[in-house]
């Protein structure tokens, strides 16, 4: 016992509570001694929290002298709670009974002042000898009464990059150690980043006793803080670092078309200083994954690159192509829907002797894979511009995975690698696709194993046609139409579809194909049925009228036949077709044919036949839509041939037609072919393989051609040679070596010597453009280009030959050959614009056909480039060389619609801005009114920016002042003053007040202007300043 007493006697710090024992414990320790006959007595004590809490501390120490007053001395660590006010209480014993508790003490507040800077203490931070070192300088801080020690903490914050932040925590015997008086503290701050910003802040602390410092309203007050900024060096050791570029050339394994939709394997383009191998300062990649949300960011972990060796595509010099494999590096985890990849000095030492620039690379953004879509829903409709369309909608996932609200993708298990199964991506969606795909095939069981026709891939647009209450949470719908053009599509089949989506460089797996569509023309319609009714005019002509059908493909072919009846009632074999006749209107039709020397008391019937003119899917079969009751032919006279009429029209003589025989059909041609072989340079023609017709160089059938102005003279028809290609491998025929620039085509029977149908209208020839002229000019809101297309002066060769146009245009650069002329390089690939229709041609002065067409940002166009244009005409089919390209043109605001000033109530628009002083610190300057070149809507609005700067003598500006106005709308009634010329001139501020000058100084105004919603909005000159000087005394 006395030696643990001893031990607390001998625990004394200096911190301590000092307890007062009243007089009235000396009486009861005697009584204690004398009864238990002990001359050892002991003191306990109680201490009572004002709160809930009480806590008895240890028996203290051995009381030797009863009478006189005890002091006893406790360590502040051995108090357990001190966030409220405490009070003691008392009781002696001899270790083995005790007295009772005595009255609890006065409340006491245990705390601590915390160290804080004086209110006048300024931290100073100097830039030292040594690179990326800097000195801190401060007053001592303002201690507690009666204490002495003190930590300080210096942290140098870089806010430019965190992780380079440094701190340095030191004790304030050291950091004084050097200063005079201990009154100003000194540290050493080394290796921060040259050229770089940093906020250097000082707090101080109190040794094992922050927990009793007061905690002060203001944080700020308890430390000390300043901004530092690092010089720069000379950064001419090497560049920045390119960021990662991701790849997928079409000759490393089958290109991105053929990628494995789960592989991990990302094919980049990154800086030759990030190889093993690489000379000089050397990189390393790092990735890590992209949490969501942004504001938890993951751990940069170090990127294994391999080098792509002989099979590696051409780069730019300075770059090289490596591989990442992610799934290497990321083992077990689960795959992450997106990565970061950026490149990193590596060299610490390397590091400071560069600049922050050339540390790291831009992180660049990597998906990693995309789920499949699911089952898309496709319909046949008809397209706006005519003609039928497949439209297929599915829905695209852009979830946000850090809401659970939203709904999720079916996890999808990745394909083993290497024998190393992975683990399934959670829940990746569409949100970072950029392409979409699509793929057809019949449908039904026996063509599930035949290879799908994949299309060309296009740019996914977003933009939906449903609302989105029918969507899921998280999902939306997206539309994308394909035409049903022959010999893709043919009437009659069921075919099936299947999307997939992504970007340049990866694919997600195809979706489930569709239900079967079912490829069909749209029905012909009648509007008021009432059939087909004929009336015999003997000998040899009938008149039939018939109802007029609709159809949506445009206009209506009618064939009108006449069948025998045999005396039994049936229909006898063989059939004479009247005509056919094509077109569209309402109402009833008619028309007196020529039928020939016919048997009287013989019996016939006359069948209307009908189909749609539009060949989208192929030569279609007449269906028959009426015929009329049997008829009997009573006159007998002789055959002699009569005019027949169409509508009140006389129409030449045809030969006889055979319906079993097919129709050409006309097919396009493709770029790459039309542009490669000398055969379409001239007239020719590319027709589908007849349906049923046996693949041979030698058919029983002989094409014949005829121009299409001469199509109804049987004397107008030529054999044509012909060669047999194949196209996607379906065999098509080239008729060329043509005599005509729009001809129609038939198939003629040797053996039979009769000729099948005539085909649409074929374009074989089309003349170039011979010109293009470009010039841009300006809307209310929007910079266009017009461009003026001339024809050739012989219509029957071009202008005639031609119902549609195609325009392309490409960006160029400017550049000087050695002879210091003017010269223009290509700075990128050709843009094919969608094809028009050709309207309407407008006929010139010199003969020559021509016509306009406008093109802006809404084609693809950007402000402030070079453009140079090419057009070609044709139809849908065959369409004619480019022409030569147009003269280069700048597509930004021209120069003569640039605002200038003009004149206005005397003022020269010459002169400079007008400067009046208001006061000692005020003037108010003026400028005559700045208008820009109108346009076909009104004038563009503007915006005015006046600069004012003070001129220092030794010819130094500093900016003053930057007042901002604009052009205001004006409403009906001043638009109506103004046309009369009653109302201002316009509604342009023509002053502006300058506040806060300083009085007896020179100052210097200008003022800029720029269009408020036109062009690039850049600020140009307006030549209009003034040097003025503010009065030194008031006026």
């Amino acid at each position: 016992l006395l030696e643990i007493l001893g031990a607390i006697y001998s625990q004394i710090h200096k911190h301590r509570t000092e307890i007062h024992v009243p007089p009235g414990f000396s009486n009861l320790m005697r009584s204690a001694a004398a009864i238990f006959a002990s001359i050892l007595a002991v003191l306990a004590m109680e201490l009572e929290d004002l709160g809930p809490d009480v806590q008895e501390l240890p028996v203290l120490s051995s009381i030797d002298d009863l009478g006189s007053r005890w002091q006893q001395h406790l360590r502040i660590e051995d108090l357990k709670s001190l966030e409220n006010a405490v009070a003691f209480r008392a009781r002696i014993g001899d270790g083995h009974s005790w007295s009772a508790w005595s009255v609890a003490s006065s409340p006491l507040e245990v705390f601590v002042k915390p160290p804080k800077p004086a209110t006048s203490a300024v931290l100073t931070v100097k830039e030292m000898e040594g690179m990326g070192s800097a000195e801190v300088s401060w007053p001592a801080f303002e201690l507690a009464p009666g204490l002495a020690r003190v930590d300080y903490l210096v942290r140098a914050v870089c806010t430019s990059s965190p992780e380079d932040s440094l701190e340095q925590l030191l004790p304030g015997t050291l950091a004084a150690a050097e200063s005079e008086g201990g009154t100003l503290c000194r540290t050493c701050l080394r290796r921060l980043v040259p050229d770089t910003e940093y906020v250097i802040s000082v707090t101080a602390s109190y040794p094992q006793l922050s927990r009793f410092c007061i905690e002060e309203p203001a944080e700020e007050m308890l430390r000390l803080k300043a901004v530092f900024h690092t010089s720069g060096i000379d950064a001419t050791v090497f560049e920045p670092p390119a960021p990662p570029r991701q790849i997928a050339p079409s000759a490393l394994r089958g290109g991105a078309e053929r990628r494995s939709p789960w592989s991990l394997d990302f094919w980049l383009e990154v800086d030759q200083r990030a190889l093993p191998d690489s000379q000089g300062p050397a990189y390393v990649a790092e990735w890590r994954q992209v949490i969501a949300p942004r504001a938890c960011e993951a751990e940069w972990r170090q990127a294994k690159l391999d080098v792509v060796g002989k099979d590696a595509p051409p780069c730019p010099p300075g770059l090289a192509v490596c591989t990442f494999d992610l799934g290497e590096a990321l083992g077990d985890e689960p795959v992450p829907e997106i990565i970061e990849l950026r490149l990193r000095l590596e060299n610490q030492s390397t590091r400071i002797a560069a600049s922050s620039r050339a540390w790291l690379s831009r992180a660049v953004e990597l998906p990693t894979a995309y789920a499949s879509v699911p089952k898309p829903r496709t319909l046949l409709r008809m397209a706006k511009s005519g003609g039928l369309e497949f439209a297929m909608t599915f829905l695209l996932c852009d979830h946000d995975p850090s809401d659970p609200a939203t709904a999720r993708i079916e996890e999808v298990q990745l394909s083993p690698k290497q024998g190393r199964p992975k683990q399934p991506p959670m829940a990746h969606g569409h949100r970072f696709a950029e392409r979409l795909q699509l793929r057809h095939r019949l449908a039904g069981d026996q063509h599930d194993d035949d290879e799908a026709v994949e299309l060309a891939s296009q740019t996914l647009c977003r933009s939906s046609q449903e609302e989105e209450s029918t969507c899921p949470l998280g999902w939306h719908a997206t539309t994308v139409t394909v035409p049903a053009l022959f010999p893709d599509f043919s009437e009659g089949e069921r075919r099936v579809f299947s999307v997939r989506i992504g970007d340049s460089c990866r694919w997600s797996p195809w979706s489930s194909f569709s239900k079967p569509v079912h490829v069909k023309v749209p029905p012909l319609l009648c509007s008021d049925p009432q059939g087909l009714a004929a009336t015999p005019k003997p000998p040899a002509t009938v008149m039939l009228e018939w109802d007029s059908l609709h159809s949506e493909l445009g206009e209506v072919e009618y064939a009108l036949w006449l069948v025998a009846i045999e005396a039994s009632g049936r229909e006898a074999n063989g059939s004479q077709l009247l005509g056919i006749i094509s077109g569209g209107g309402g109402g009833r039709r008619q028309g007196e044919f020529h039928v020939g020397h016919l048997e009287p008391g013989a019996g016939f019937l006359f069948k209307l036949m009908a189909r749609s003119k539009s060949h989208v899917l192929g030569p279609l079969d007449f269906v028959e839509f009426s015929r009329t009751e049997v008829i009997t032919w009573h006159a007998a006279m002789p055959a002699q041939v009569l005019p027949v009429v169409h509508d009140g029209l006389p129409a030449p003589r045809l030969a006889a037609e055979s319906w079993d025989l097919p129709m050409p059909v006309q097919i396009p041609v493709p770029d790459d072919l039309e542009a490669g072989s000398g055969r379409w340079r001239g007239r020719a023609v590319l027709l589908a393989w007849p349906k049923g017709l046996t693949v041979s160089e030698n058919p029983p059938l002989e094409l014949q051609v005829c121009e299409d102005s001469k199509a109804f003279d049987e004397q107008g028809w030529l054999s044509v040679t012909w060669a047999l290609l194949r196209m996607h491998e379906l065999p098509c025929i080239a008729a060329s070596a043509l005599p005509f620039s729009r001809c129609r085509f038939r198939w003629y029977s040797r053996d039979r010597r009769i000729p099948g149908p005539r085909s649409e209208s074929c374009v074989a020839f089309a003349e170039p453009p011979t010109s293009l002229t470009a010039e841009t000019f300006c809307t209310l809101s929007a910079v266009r280009v017009k461009i003026l297309i001339l024809l050739r002066e012989e219509p029957s060769r071009g202008a005639r030959a031609a119902s549609q146009y195609q325009l392309r245009y490409q960006a160029v650069q400017r550049s000087r050959n050695d002879d210091g002329t003017e010269m223009f390089t290509s700075a990128g690939d050709w843009q094919n614009l969608p094809q028009s229709d050709l309207a309407s041609l407008a006929c010139t002065s010199d003969g020559s056909q021509s016509f306009c067409m406008e093109l802006g940002e809404e084609d693809g166009l950007e402000l402030a480039s070079l453009y140079c244009f090419s057009a070609r005409v044709g139809d849908s089919r065959r369409q004619s060389s480019w022409s030569i390209s147009s003269e280069a043109i700048v597509f930004d605001v021209p120069e003569s619609y640039c605002p200038a000033p003009i004149s206005r109530a005397g003022l020269d628009p010459e002169k400079e801005l007008l400067v009046e002083a208001l006061s000692l610190s005020s003037v108010r300057c003026w400028w005559p009114e700045l208008q820009a070149k109108e346009v076909r809507e009104g004038r563009p609005r503007l915006e005015y920016r006046l600069d004012i700067s003070r001129c220092f003598s030794d010819g130094r500006l500093e900016r003053h002042a930057t007042i901002l106005t604009a052009d205001k709308e004006l409403n009906d009634e001043e638009l109506g003053e103004r046309s009369q010329g009653l109302g201002p001139a316009g509604a342009a501020p023509f002053e502006s007040v300058v506040n806060g000058l300083l009085p007896g100084s020179r100052y210097f105004a200008a003022l800029f202007v720029r269009f408020s919603r036109l062009g690039r909005r850049e600020w140009r000159k307006t030549g209009l300043k003034a040097s003025f000087e503010t009065p030194a005394v008031a006026v």
